[in-house]
C-alpha cells in the first residue's frame, strides 16, 4: 500500500512540475506579446480612436485584468497588470466618456472633485510582491 502512495505522490509532483515549466513559458511569451500590444495600443491612443474601438479595447483590458488578477502572482504578471491597469487609464483620459477605473481608485467623492478641479493625485497600490504608485496631474474627464 504504502509504494502505490509514494508512486501516486512522485507523479503528483512530477506533474506540477510540468506545469510549473509551462506556466514560466507561457509568462515569457504573455510578457514579450502584452508590452508589444500595450505599445501598440498606447500609441492609438495618442493617434485618438474611435468610440467603438476604444470599448472594444477597453472591453479586451477588463477582460486580461480580471483573468490575470486571479493568476498566482509573479513579478512579470504583477507588471502586466499594471499596464493593462495604466491603459485604461488612459484610454478613460482621453476619451470623453465616464470613468469607471478612476471612480474604483479614487472612490466617487473625490473622484468627482478631482474631475471639476485639476488636482494631482498621488496612488499607492501596495501589493504583496510590489507597490505601486501612480501620479495623475490635471483634469481627470468625466466620471
Amino acid at each position: 500500500m504504502s509504494a502505490k502512495l509514494r508512486n501516486k505522490i512522485i507523479e503528483a509532483v512530477a506533474e506540477i512540475g510540468k506545469i510549473n515549466v509551462s506556466m514560466s513559458a507561457f509568462e515569457r511569451d504573455l510578457t514579450v506579446a502584452s508590452e508589444a500590444w500595450l505599445a501598440d495600443l498606447s500609441e492609438q491612443i495618442k493617434q485618438g480612436m474611435g468610440t467603438s474601438d476604444a470599448r472594444l479595447m477597453q472591453s479586451d483590458l477588463s477582460a486580461i485584468i480580471e483573468v490575470l488578477i486571479k493568476s498566482p502572482p509573479s513579478p512579470g504578471i504583477n507588471t502586466i497588470i499594471g499596464n493593462a491597469l495604466t491603459m485604461m487609464l488612459e484610454m478613460e483620459r482621453a476619451g470623453q466618456e465616464k470613468s469607471p477605473a478612476i471612480r474604483r481608485l479614487l472612490g466617487p467623492a473625490l473622484a468627482q472633485e478631482a474631475q471639476q478641479e485639476e488636482m494631482r493625485l498621488l496612488l499607492l497600490n501596495p501589493g504583496t510582491v510590489s507597490t505601486r504608485i501612480a501620479v495623475f496631474c490635471g483634469p481627470v474627464g468625466p466620471v
